[in-house]
């Protein structure tokens, strides 16, 4: 008997590797979401691999740490609808902090949804990509007590709004009063200083127990979170995808908990989400990976061959 065009296609997506399994997921469940064609290029094939590895490893994570998550009993079509907005928006899952899968138990599904989390490196990197107004850069900074800090009010004598900030004990700063974000745009003129006070960064620890032993990274986060939140969006460029990012931005990390998660999903994500941490100096303040820009470092992250443990779609 001849073989059937769908028996031609199985077998054909029977042959390829789990992690092209998967970007063949994403193409077909995002199309069959959203009746159109996703054009899918090489970069976004790239960044579905990158994705697919990140999710794995998260997943393998997940497992060390007692929870029962594996492939099999994932809400893949969701989560294929998920990854599709990740990707398109061009986050990076081989770049530390830029997105993290964080797999949480859903009771009403009775399966595990995994919440493509942006990190606040991949935070910073779409908000000034779909910026109303082009961005330079944006400069952020914890301040202690030992330094000063003073805010230069764009005003008659002032054309450009701007900032003065002196470390004067670089060694021994003290505690965090609060932090900055200099919002440095291509027109000089719209640039912004968003401060963050200590009363807000408490705030938040009370929600998240993760604070207890990183504050000072969980700060600087946060810092991120809010600065980049004061970015206005251009309307003309802004999609689906960046606004499924913002939704999911504001769910758990941050306290700010959507109404239609169960309680123990809220608890795992509150715990977990975005638990990567940076190499930080408490005493000087110094965050070590530099600026907020990462690199696409595999080290980290390998490529492995299919050894059959991998989703089976």
């Amino acid at each position: 008997m001849a073989a059937t065009k769908e028996n031609k296609e199985e077998t054909k997506e029977l042959t390829l590797t789990s992690s092209q399994r998967f970007l063949s997921m994403v193409e077909r469940e995002y199309m069959a979401f959203s009746n159109s064609d996703t054009n899918f290029d090489a970069k976004h094939k790239k960044l579905a691999t990158h994705l697919f590895v990140r999710i794995d490893h998260d997943i393998k994570d997940a497992q060390a740490d007692g929870k029962d998550v594996t492939w099999k009993n994932i809400d893949l079509k969701k989560l294929a609808v998920d990854s599709y907005h990740v990707i398109s928006v061009g986050l990076d899952g081989f770049i530390p902090n830029h997105v993290s899968a964080i797999p949480f138990y859903n009771n009403k599904k009775q399966k595990y949804d995994i919440l493509l989390l942006p990190g606040y490196v991949g935070e910073d990197y779409y908000k000034k990509k779909y910026s109303a107004d082009p961005i330079k850069t944006i400069i952020y900074e914890l301040v202690y007590d030992t330094d000063e800090f003073t805010v230069i009010k764009k005003d008659i004598n002032n054309a450009i709004e701007s900032y003065i900030f002196k470390i004067t004990k670089p060694f021994k700063r003290g505690n965090v009063i609060g932090g900055f974000g200099y919002i440095v745009y291509e027109d000089p003129s719209l640039n912004r200083v968003i401060t963050v006070d200590k009363d807000d960064f408490d705030k938040v620890a009370k929600s998240n127990p993760f604070w207890s032993k990183h504050r000072t990274a969980m700060e600087f986060k946060t810092l991120v979170h809010r600065v980049t939140g004061k970015i206005m969006l251009d309307p003309d460029i802004v999609n689906a995808s960046v606004e499924a990012l913002d939704s999911a931005d504001k769910i758990g990390l941050y306290g700010e908990i959507a109404e239609d998660k169960t309680l123990d999903a809220k608890n795992e994500i509150r715990t977990n989400a975005n638990t990567e941490t940076m190499d930080f100096d408490p005493e000087t303040g110094e965050v070590h990976d530099g600026e907020i820009q990462g690199n696409s470092d595999e080290s980290e992250l390998e490529m492995q061959e299919d050894d059959g443990s991998g989703p089976g779609f």
